[in-house]
């Protein structure tokens, strides 16, 4: 049986280009199955994770599950939360549909039937962690230039590109319509700076997560445990008109927004129920962040010519953009970096070139990809009807017995994990390879 120590040595050394999430993952991989890797960020030491703010970040069961394999389980449940109550709403705060079991409320390492479960932290906590379990980071501004060049680097054996800010989004991306504002309202014991109460519709109090629909706009959030990370849509007819005096143009980057973009923000959910008003009144303009959606043509960015010399492969968002609206984009980085490590040990078991896991990769990947459009693209659509046709939804959703309203909710979530690119098995990160 070969061992993990053993395929490092005959493979020699890779470098990961990119420390986001995607990045640190891949190395902290590739390094457990004997890599020496050399792992490089394009922002200076100063300015890594310093020029947005920081952010919620959600990661459901299937990334959970291979961050536990790094160690990293009680990290996680002692810094995340785990989604409680979850569901859709209307606009007065009724709930359309809810799942019909628990979601999960811990991490669980080995197969299983459960239902799903989904872990909010801050990114920045996230970063703290899977450092922890990576190889340095090699501050660099001029190396990620020139990648994947032979000529500049003959020493590493293949390439991992995870520079997702350096992605020409349009090139591989189609614009979804819609503006997605994401922020973090800070919270304490006695309900944070929310100045209104919550809905009594529902009685769940801010512990609930939740959507809300209505006439094309949604709103969402989760409590944390000191945030609530909250997220907005908004069609592009509206925030285009509204944007154009503060010159922005249709970019695939994030922006932060001002203090008149925030009140405009705040003036298309006034009339919507508790605490929605009041979590973007008490987040500061500068935590709040602003992109134009976008999601992946039917392709990826394919790993390079087995003919070339040394090989690259794209992850993460170099490699695809998933709409925000399932917030599985990344959980989705987190799978393949294991399931790529997964695939180069059982090639080199076989003694295959690394072109062989690379194409084991793209092919797991692309279903995944397809999957989750094909359910983004369905959610996008029920949920962002416009007036009257989503005041025939909501009360179609009303009438119907909960038994089925809950159904489809499961149905939803169950298929968004369902096609994940989880390994077989994860024997391959402790030195035993199948």
């Amino acid at each position: 049986m070969a061992t993990a120590a053993a395929v490092g040595q005959t493979t020699g050394r890779v470098a990961v280009v990119g420390a986001g999430i995607s990045g640190l993952s891949t190395a902290a991989c590739l390094q457990r199955i004997g890599y020496d890797v050399h792992l490089f960020e394009e922002k200076d030491k100063d300015r890594y994770l310093q020029d947005k703010p920081d952010h919620g970040f959600g990661i459901w069961s299937n990334a959970l599950k291979c961050l536990a394999k790094l160690g990293l389980k009680e990290q996680l449940e002692s810094r995340g939360r785990f989604m409680k109550e979850v569901g859709y709403k209307t606009k007065s705060g009724e709930w359309l549909a809810q799942p019909s079991r628990h979601l999960r409320q811990h991490i669980i390492e080995s197969d299983d039937q459960e239902s799903p479960g989904s872990l909010f932290l801050l990114y920045s906590d996230l970063i703290k962690m899977l450092r922890s379990v990576a190889p340095p980071i090699k501050f660099s501004t001029k190396f990620p230039q020139k990648m994947p060049s032979t000529s500049s680097s003959p020493e590493y054996d293949f390439h991992v590109i995870a520079t997702g800010n350096n992605l020409k989004k349009a090139d591989i991306a189609a614009y979804q319509g819609y503006v997605v504002y994401r922020g973090l309202c800070p919270a304490s014991e006695n309900g944070g700076r929310l100045k209104r109460g919550h809905s009594s519709q529902g009685g769940e109090g801010l512990n609930a997560s939740f959507q809300t629909w209505s006439n094309g706009k949604r709103f969402a959030t989760v409590p944390m445990r000191n945030h609530w990370v909250w997220y907005a849509t908004i069609p592009t007819p509206v925030q285009q008109e509204r944007t154009a005096a503060c010159g922005i143009t249709l970019s695939p980057r994030s922006w932060l927004v001002t203090e008149e973009q925030k009140r405009m923000l705040a003036d298309e959910f006034s009339e919507w129920h508790d605490p929605i008003l009041s979590l973007i009144e008490n987040t500061g303009h500068e935590h709040i962040t602003a992109e134009f959606a976008y999601s992946s043509l039917d392709t990826t960015v394919p790993p390079s010519s087995s003919s070339s010399s040394p090989q690259s492969i794209f992850l993460g968002d170099a490699a695809f953009v998933l709409d925000p609206i399932l917030a599985q984009g990344g959980g989705v980085c987190i799978e393949e970096a294991f399931q790529l490590a997964y695939q180069i040990s059982h090639a080199k078991k076989n003694s295959q070139p690394i072109s062989v896991a690379f194409a084991a990769l793209e092919q797991k990947r692309k279903r995944r990809i397809r999957t989750l459009q094909y359910l983004s693209n369905l959610s996008q659509t029920i949920g962002c009807l416009k007036s009257p046709i989503d005041t025939l939804r909501d009360a179609s959703m009303l009438a119907i017995p909960r038994v089925l309203s809950c159904s489809s909710f499961d149905a939803l979530m169950t298929a968004s994990v369902s096609t994940s690119l989880l390994v077989d098995d994860f024997d391959f990160l402790t030195g035993n390879i199948q």
